[in-house]
């Protein structure tokens, strides 16, 4: 009987010290393998690391308390946007936003150059008259400066780029200071 017992608890830890190595397998199988990538998103993929555009903005002095912002757009590769002379009204159109302030003042429309034309668009969200800019093309604002103390004055051009359809917004700084005032893009710090 005492054989039979030994016999019996023999088994059971022999099948025991095999279920454990079995499981030290799976784990060591299942930290080694390698993840299968799964491509969860169907279509062409957009690389938002490439810029269809570059911008280049300066600030120029005109005459005592006259500045001029001057906005140059380069487009590449078929890029365009909604011109700021499109009577419609879009959320993505060429903007300038400048916070408010006691120090500048707009005294002047913002002067497209060259001036783009009016086309009919029947895409479904435009289904419409559109001044679509698809040229290189300079933009330029007068600004009165109204005060004689040093200032820094915040600021964003806000546009849509087509076609990859993505809202871009290029903050800037316009900053007087010992009587002089310039401009910089305003990289968050």
């Amino acid at each position: 009987m005492r054989i039979y017992i030994t016999s019996i608890l023999t088994v059971f830890l022999l099948l025991g010290c095999s279920s454990e190595k079995k499981t030290v397998k799976t784990i060591a199988k299942t930290e080694t393998s390698v993840p299968k990538i799964v491509n969860l998103i169907e279509g062409p993929m957009v690389d938002l690391s490439y810029n269809p555009y570059d911008i280049a903005i300066k600030m120029d002095r005109e005459k005592k308390n006259i500045y001029s912002l001057d906005i140059q757009m380069l487009l590449r590769d078929g890029s365009f946007f909604v011109s700021p002379n499109s009577e419609r009204d879009f959320k993505g159109k060429f903007r300038i936003d400048i916070e408010e302030n006691n120090a500048i003042e707009s005294v002047s429309e913002l002067i497209e150059t060259p001036l783009s034309q009016e086309v009919f668009d029947p895409h479904p969200f435009v289904n419409g008259y559109v001044n679509w800019v698809k040229v290189n093309t300079n933009y330029k604002q007068f600004f009165l400066r109204t005060s004689d103390k040093d200032f820094k004055v915040g600021g964003v051009v806000r546009f849509v780029i087509e076609p990859r359809c993505t809202l871009e917004e290029i903050p800037f700084i316009i900053t007087y200071e010992k009587g002089k005032m310039w401009i910089m893009q305003n990289d968050g710090c």
